[in-house]
């Protein structure tokens, strides 16, 4: 792979060079187009870690993208300085114009804000429902005609990552034509896992970055930027696609223990203990003067950070021959000089947070809502029978509602966009009033006609 090819500013089904005359950098219109967009609007009330918390200090999926997407920036900015050192890059798309280290920062920021966009309601949680409700019993009628080994493979294992793509590519705006239309290196940074679901690549963790459904755009997206083909439909990824994964586990891993003290779950000195240890006298030094428990975690994790960025940017550029090539196995994070301190960190996650037994009852109830939804749904479409309860849940789906006559993947993708596409509250509210548990009070559904 060669940076000329992989920041390639032209968008998905758009006109070569279409934008070429606007001035405004390119990622940076990502950003907008991304921001302004209904699904990312959503995960402001979607759960990070915590489902269905009164505590409004708890991060949601909204801030944790933000706070995701200011560290990508900064490890974009760090490895466009020493790639534009070395060498002059042509922005492909861009009228005779040379990629500078704020390109890298704009588009590594530009994907970490999409990162979270497919995540379905109650978190991974809800992963989980999706994917069970498919292998269970009660799907075994609606999946029966789904031949393909992909297509099924697609139902039974909901991903995230996936359906987000599926958003950016599909959904929103140009609908079923490019979706929010942005630049093909954006696209190619978010896609962290650049195969499909029935790839050996995908089996240890169950991780792919596309349906059978928007394989054409993933092979549009890829051929746009120059991914090095692998075998079975599978490409390598792109090198930013490192960064946006490190400043997601850097984030995740240093504030779910911070949510925990908001949470009750973990105490402000086992937290502040475990910062200190990590950090050297130089860094964790000022730490003492601060009086404020508030400031002196705001401060450790400020400079815990700092110090994980460094140790990632040296990782990759030590590593970029390995990257360029498609060779490099595994992940940044885990090849820091301090893994230490992030196997700790996980491990407290582990055994003190997400075992913690109000977020178990959380997760079982959103098995029972998220399953129930795909039940009614899923029946509704699958068969299209013209008794009334299944024509009142087919006027729900609104415009997303798929055509009789449409294959029953594409049914059954269609109302895993609609569910997916809720947030905690409204999933809740849905399912109440479906079962007749509450009548009233809900918003209008994410993807209707009115939407």
């Amino acid at each position: 792979m060669d940076w000329d090819h992989l920041l390639n500013t032209d968008r998905l089904r758009s006109e070569p060079g279409k934008h070429a005359d606007i001035p405004r950098n390119p990622f940076a219109m990502d950003q907008d187009r991304i921001v302004f967009s209904q699904p990312f609007r959503r995960l402001q009330a979607k759960t990070q870690v915590h489902p269905l918390v009164e505590n409004d200090h708890v991060r949601t999926r909204l801030t944790h993208s933000i706070e995701v997407a200011s560290v990508g920036q900064a490890l974009g900015s760090l490895i466009g300085e020493v790639v534009t050192k070395r060498r002059t890059i042509r922005l492909p798309g861009e009228k005779s114009r040379t990629a500078t280290r704020d390109d890298f920062g704009l588009v590594v920021q530009a994907a970490c804000l999409a990162h979270d966009i497919g995540n379905p309601p109650l978190g991974h949680a809800g992963e989980e429902a999706f994917r069970d409700w498919y292998r269970g019993h009660d799907a075994k009628a609606v999946i029966a005609n789904v031949r393909g080994k992909a297509e099924r493979s697609d139902l039974q294992t909901f991903e995230g990552n996936a359906q987000g793509f599926r958003i950016l590519t599909q959904i929103e705006n140009e609908k079923w034509d490019g979706g929010l239309r942005l630049t093909y290196a954006t696209l190619a940074t978010f896609i962290k896992y650049p195969w499909g679901s029935t790839h050996k690549l995908a089996k240890p963790k169950g991780k792919f970055g596309y349906f059978a459904a928007e394989k054409e755009y993933m092979s549009e997206v890829a051929k746009a930027v120059g991914l090095v083909p692998l075998r079975n439909g599978a490409w390598s990824r792109h090198p930013l696609s490192y960064l946006l994964e490190a400043a997601d586990d850097i984030c995740y891993t240093i504030v779910d223990m911070e949510d925990a003290i908001a949470m009750g779950t973990l105490s402000p000195v086992e937290y502040i203990d475990s910062l200190t240890r990590f950090l050297d006298e130089k860094h964790a030094g000022k730490y003492k003067s601060l009086k404020d428990t508030v400031q002196r975690i705001s401060f450790l994790r400020a400079e815990a950070m700092t110090k994980l960025v460094e140790q990632v940017r040296d990782v990759f550029v030590d590593s970029e021959t390995a990257i360029l090539n498609g060779k490099f196995q595994g992940d940044l994070l885990k090849q820091i000089k301090d893994i230490s301190f992030i196997n700790e960190a996980k491990e407290t996650g582990r055994n003190r947070i997400y075992k913690h037994e109000r977020k178990i009852f959380a997760e079982l109830s959103g098995y029972e809502i998220i399953g129930g939804l795909l039940r009614d749904f899923a029946r509704s479409v699958v068969g299209w029978k013209d008794i009334f309860r299944d024509q009142r849940l087919r006027d729900l789906l609104g415009e997303i509602c798929p055509m009789k006559s449409a294959s029953d993947y594409e049914k059954l993708m269609r109302v895993n966009d609609f569910v997916s596409g809720m947030t905690d509250r409204y999933a809740l509210g849905f399912y109440r009033q479906l079962r007749g548990i509450s009548l009233g009070g809900l918003t209008p559904a994410p993807i209707s006609p009115k939407s």
